[in-house]
């Protein structure tokens, strides 16, 4: 909730411009999940803790990254990818 609040004053004191505050939004939940995936790692040493955390978090960098490339049509397809990627973690854990 404070990154929210972080990048929503960002934007309002216009140091980012108003169609770039979803991706530097999604970038900063995409390094803090990282530094969270990198505490857990710390704490226990065992990687399978804090796996989803690192893949979540570069997912999310990436995601942001996408929005500076324009890939035309590609661009709107972005969220059927998220959808096929949570039925595999689904289907992965049955």
């Amino acid at each position: 909730m404070t990154w929210f609040g972080v990048s929503f004053f960002l934007k309002e004191m216009s140091l980012i411009n108003g169609h770039l505050w979803w991706p530097v939004f999604a970038a900063g939940i995409g390094v803090l999940l990282i530094l969270r995936g990198v505490m857990i790692y710390e704490n226990t040493k065992y990687w399978s803790n804090d796996k989803g955390a690192f893949i979540g978090g570069a997912f999310f960098i990436l995601l942001s990254l996408l929005s500076f490339v324009n890939f035309g049509y590609l661009a709107n397809f972005w969220p059927v990818i998220i959808v096929f990627l949570g039925i595999s973690i689904y289907r992965r854990k049955k």
